[in-house]
């Protein structure tokens, strides 16, 4: 079955409207008519599997058949804080790290970043990515879309994450010494949520690793091999799928 995340507002007692772009889909990409089944979801935790009873030209009429449970959550929360990266490399980080189960995602501009994001069209990328994430939760069958904030640096994140107990920084100079990853003693506190320090093409700075050096958010390597940016959210959180899924048998 096709997945359709709807605004709550949208779910009226036994129907469910569906209207703009996830309207079109469904009636024009899909081809979908009366009878046909969709699960729709409201991004806050509910989930129904649901019939079609009409398609028109911009909503599609929908009635409740039961609850879905399924779901495709991580058992721990991952937030990707990832420096800005160049042209669609943040689309894919997006798209990826959505599939594998990313909870959120904050961008931050990196003393070394050679992107920079124009105040005036920050927004209309924002909402680009959000709609990346969208697509890809529908996809993968998650209940959540990933939340998409900008931050203007590494110590703006660190100031509004202060009540995040684990948070680490993934350095390619820990892989290159050879220092043994710090990443299983993590997992193995069981932690509520993880925010992990992803650095730009150019790495992290001086002064972004002094500031997470005097924050106490100690780094840690993703393994022996040195990865790109846009590619260390998406091995991290392939460890956690291992670690918390595969390896404990919770893959129901």
């Amino acid at each position: 079955m096709q997945h359709y995340f709807v605004d709550p507002s949208s779910i009226q007692h036994e129907y469910i409207q569906i209207t703009g772009n996830d309207a079109k889909h469904i009636a024009r990409v899909m081809r979908m008519g009366p009878g046909e089944k969709i699960v729709c979801k409201d991004n806050q935790g509910r989930a129904f599997v649901t019939e079609i009873e009409s398609v028109e030209e911009k909503s599609v009429h929908a009635k409740i058949i039961s609850e879905w449970t399924g779901g495709a959550e991580l058992p721990v929360n991952i937030i990707a804080a990832q420096a800005l990266i160049k042209g669609e490399k943040m689309d894919t980080v997006v798209q990826k790290a959505t599939e594998l189960g990313v909870t959120a995602i904050y961008f931050y501009e990196g003393e070394h970043s050679v992107v920079k994001w124009d105040a005036n069209k920050r927004q209309k990328k924002i909402d680009r990515l959000n709609r990346i994430a969208k697509e890809a939760a529908e996809q993968s069958e998650r209940m959540y879309i990933p939340e998409i904030v900008y931050f203007s640096s590494a110590r703006k994140i660190i100031e509004g994450t202060a009540s995040i107990e684990n948070r680490v920084v993934l350095s390619e100079a820990e892989a290159r010494a050879g220092v043994p990853a710090k990443l299983p003693d993590v997992f193995s506190r069981h932690p509520k949520t993880l925010l992990a320090f992803i650095g730009p093409e150019g790495g992290f700075s001086r002064n972004e690793l002094s500031l997470f050096e005097e924050q106490r958010i100690p780094s840690t390597s993703l393994g022996k091999r040195i990865v790109r940016s846009e590619t260390a959210s998406l091995l991290l959180l392939g460890a956690v799928t291992y670690y918390y899924e595969i390896q404990e048998g919770n893959i129901q």
